[in-house]
C-alpha cells in the first residue's frame, strides 16, 4: 500500500520550539518526528512512500533524498503555491499516480500503531474512507468524530472550530486515514483549482461531504497516537519517547489495563441517582484516570447497566468523557458485562496477568478471564448519616476516608508504585 505523508505545514503553533525549520523536522529523541513515522511504517513494510512538501520544502527533501538511507523509497510533490492539507493530494490522483487505496497521514504526529490491523478493518468495511480516532487529552480543541458504536459507521463530524455539545465522547480524528481512491470521482469532492490561491481542506473537502454516502468508517483504537503541534504536547511526547511508552504503545505488543467501575469516577451517591444533572466528577478521580493515562496502562470502566444509570447510559458517559477531557484525560473504554470485557481483552491484546481489577464490591466484570488479572478491593459504604467511608483492602488494615474519588486515587497509586515495583525487581 502506497503511504502519502502531508508535510506541507508552517507549524505556527509550535515557532517557539523551532522557527527555522519545517514542523516536521523538529528533533525528538535526536531524529526527526519525520524519520520517527517513515521508521514505523518500515517496520511494517509500508515502504512506498510520497511526502508533499511546500515550506521549507528542501530541508525535508535534502535530509531524505530518495529514502535507501532508510530502507524505503521516497518520491515528493512540491506545492509551488500552498494547496491546502489535501490539494496535492487531489493533484496527485489527477496525475494518474493513486490507483489503488493508500494510507494519508499527517506529518507531525508521533505514533506507533498496528497498521495492518488498520487496513484489514478498512477492506473488511469496504470503506472509501476510513479515519483513525482514539480519545485523547484534549477533545475541546480536536476534530470529534461521530459513528455507530456497532457499526463504526461515521455519521457526524465536528472540526476544531465548530459549536459542539455540551457533553460528547471523546474519539478524535488522529490525522491517520486509508482512502480509496474512488472518492475523487464521487460528485461534490474534488476541490476546484481553477482560481490563484484555492485550497484543498481533507476534512471539509473530502472526508465530510462523503459522510452522506455512508461510505466512512471510524478505526477506534487505544495505541500510541500523539501530535506535537504546541510546545506542551513537543515535551510530553519527547519524555513518552524516552521512557518507551511509544514504543510499547502499539497493539502488535502485548498491552495491559486498569478495570475499574465507573461509579467510582463521580460521587457515588449521584451514581445510582440515575439523573444526568446530578453527575458529577471529583478532582480525585479526573487525576487518577490521568496517572493512569500516563503510566502506560489502559483506563477501562466497567457498568453493570442493570443497576448503573439504566436511564440515561450514554448521554452519562458522554459527560464523563467530556469531564475527563477538560481535566487532560480519557477513557480507553467502557466495559458493560462478560462479553464486553471478553472482546477488549482480544482487541486491545491484553497480557492478563500484567491486568489489574479494581473491584468495589458490585461485580460488574464477571469472566473466567478475571481470574488471571490482579484484583485490589475499592468498597464504598455510606453511613447512615450520610458519611461515606471508603476501604482499600490491599492488605487487612488499610482504611482510607473521603470520597469515592479519593479512594479511587489512592488505589490507582498502590497499583502503579506495585508496578514500578515489579519492573524493578525484574531488572534486578
Amino acid at each position: 500500500m502506497k503511504t502519502i505523508i502531508m508535510a506541507g505545514g508552517k507549524g505556527t503553533r509550535i515557532q517557539s520550539i523551532a522557527q527555522d525549520i519545517p514542523k516536521p523536522m523538529i528533533k525528538i529523541n535526536n531524529k526527526p518526528v519525520l524519520e520517527w513515522e517513515i521508521a514505523c511504517l518500515k517496520e511494517q513494510g509500508f515502504c512506498d512512500i510520497i511526502i508533499t512538501v511546500s515550506h521549507l520544502a528542501h530541508v525535508i527533501m535534502d535530509y531524505f533524498q530518495d529514502g535507501s538511507r532508510f530502507g524505503v523509497h521516497i518520491a515528493y510533490y512540491v506545492e509551488d503555491e500552498p494547496l491546502g492539507n489535501a490539494g496535492a493530494v487531489f493533484k496527485l490522483w489527477q496525475n494518474g499516480v493513486l490507483e489503488d487505496d493508500f494510507l494519508l497521514l499527517i506529518a507531525d504526529a508521533v505514533f506507533h500503531i498496528d497498521l495492518k490491523r488498520f487496513a484489514d478493518f478498512h477492506f473488511s468495511c469496504r470503506a472509501l474512507a476510513t479515519v483513525f480516532t482514539h480519545p485523547n487529552s484534549h477533545p475541546y480543541d480536536s476534530g470529534l468524530v461521530i459513528a455507530d458504536e456497532k457499526s463504526k459507521l461515521v455519521t457526524g463530524w465536528l472540526g476544531r472550530e465548530d459549536k459542539r455539545p455540551q457533553y460528547y465522547k471523546n474519539r478524535v480524528n488522529a490525522g491517520i486515514h486509508i482512502l480509496s481512491p474512488e472518492i475523487f470521482r464521487l460528485p461534490g469532492i474534488c476541490p476546484d483549482f481553477a482560481g490563484a490561491g484555492n485550497k484543498a481542506d481533507l476534512d471539509r473537502d473530502i472526508i465530510m461531504p462523503l459522510i452522506s454516502s455512508r461510505c466512512v468508517y471510524a478505526y477506534d483504537s487505544p495505541e500510541y497516537v500523539k501530535d506535537m503541534g504546541t510546545p506542551e504536547r513537543f515535551y510530553q511526547v519527547s519524555a513518552d519517547m524516552e521512557s518507551g511508552r511509544v514504543a510499547a504503545g502499539s497493539l502488535r505488543s502485548r498491552q495491559k489495563a486498569v478495570f475499574f467501575d465507573a461509579a467510582l469516577l463521580t460521587d457515588s451517591r449521584s451514581w445510582n441517582a440515575c439523573n444526568l444533572a446530578q453527575y458529577e466528577m471529583t478532582e480525585e478521580a479526573a487525576e487518577a484516570v490521568k496517572l493512569l493515562n500516563n503510566s502506560g496502562y489502559f483506563a477501562i470502566a466497567a457498568e453493570n447497566q442493570k443497576e448503573d444509570a439504566v436511564n440515561e447510559p450514554d448521554s452519562i458517559r458522554n459527560k464523563i468523557e467530556t469531564l475527563l477531557g477538560r481535566n487532560g484525560a480519557w477513557l480507553d473504554a467502557f466495559c458493560e458485562g462478560p462479553h464486553a470485557f471478553e472482546k477488549i481483552t482480544r482487541d486491545y491484546h491484553l497480557q492478563m496477568d500484567e491486568c489489574w481489577i479494581i473491584d468495589s464490591g458490585k461485580q460488574n466484570i464477571q469472566s473466567e478471564l478475571v481470574k488471571s488479572c490482579k484484583t485490589v478491593s475499592a468498597c464504598v459504604e455510606i453511613h447512615a448519616e450520610g458519611t461515606e467511608v471508603l476501604k482499600k483492602e490491599n492488605d487487612s488494615s488499610t482504611v482510607i476516608s473521603g470520597g469515592a474519588g479519593a479512594v479511587f486515587l489512592e488505589t490507582v497509586k498502590y497499583i502503579l508504585q506495585q508496578s514500578e515495583h515489579n519492573e524493578a525487581a525484574d531488572k534486578a
